[in-house]
């Protein structure tokens, strides 16, 4: 079986959720354009 050492102690505190808000937003992408490039 195999085993992963890792460099160090654990986080003593890990996040386990944030609150976030969204926003809506609609647009159209021409063919073949990535959403980064367009945005």
């Amino acid at each position: 079986m195999r085993h992963i050492v890792h460099p160090g102690p654990p986080a003593p505190e890990r996040i386990q959720w944030v609150e976030a808000r969204g926003r809506a937003f609609s647009f159209t992408l021409e063919a073949g354009l990535p959403l980064l490039e367009a945005a």
